[in-house]
């Protein structure tokens, strides 16, 4: 019975086999993969520039260089898509003093202000009249490491900047927008950057300000519309062509 079986099994696998209509034949055309595909038809992504008033991260102390400030604000504007600035004002100018000259500008949405000012505490927040302070000074230690107040002042201006932008505390370990009293629970802070779960009210504060993140489309939509750069490559040169061609004809 059992030999019957196998037998029974032998036959099907064979018959399966020569059935295949595959076999025997050489292989077909290779066919292009879906990314070129793709690239074909569309000219492949575009960033749609972020729209809308800018947040500023403006520079008004010397402890802690310029740079470090204007890498920070990259880094924000990288991560949340959001009109992100740096600008330097020399560490001469009070923080308070500009505050209200930058947003009276309608162009400026919110400011967070890098100062260097004794007896006041890390960072003030005032994220119902659209501004911030990070007191660099207040970021030292007795040690003056310049390494771990770098690091503090980054930690800071995320903080600072999440904040005026509807964030609170998260609850979420690795997310730099813990609960801190001290400067020891800085350090202890180990994520450098705001976790997924505060984007969302972030984004919705964005909005009620007028900033429209910036967001991927294709080029041929980008053609489209008419704000396409010039192409530059075969696929988007191909599309460019395409669209302008069509464009042309009515």
């Amino acid at each position: 019975m059992k030999e019957m079986k196998g037998m029974r099994s032998l036959v099907v696998l064979v018959s399966a086999w020569l059935m295949c209509p595959c076999w025997g034949q050489e292989a077909g055309p290779v066919v292009p993969d879906a990314r070129s595909n793709n690239l074909y038809r569309t000219g492949g992504g575009i960033l749609i520039p972020a729209k809308g008033p800018v947040i500023k991260i403006v520079n008004c102390q010397a402890d802690v260089k310029f740079p470090v400030v204007a890498e920070t604000a990259a880094e924000i504007a990288r991560i949340t898509r959001l009109p992100v600035v740096a600008q330097d004002m020399g560490s001469k100018k009070d923080a308070r003093s500009v505050i209200g000259r930058l947003l009276s500008d309608t162009n400026v949405a919110a400011v967070v202000i890098i100062s260097g000012v004794k007896d006041e505490p890390p960072m003030l927040i005032a994220p119902e009249a659209r501004w911030a302070i990070v007191n660099a000074l207040a970021l030292k230690d007795k040690d003056k490491d310049s390494a771990k107040q770098v690091s503090r002042v980054r930690k800071e201006i995320w903080r600072a900047f999440a904040y005026v932008m509807g964030a609170s505390n998260s609850s979420i370990e690795q997310c730099v927008l813990k609960p801190v009293f001290s400067l020891e629970d800085l350090d202890n802070l180990k994520p450098q950057t705001i976790c997924p779960e505060p984007m969302n009210k972030i984004m919705a504060q964005a909005a009620r300000l007028g900033i429209s993140p910036a967001r991927m489309t294709s080029y041929r939509k980008a053609c489209e519309e008419g704000w396409a750069p010039a192409p530059t490559n075969d696929f988007q040169r191909a599309v460019w062509d395409e669209v302008k061609g069509k464009n042309n004809n009515n």
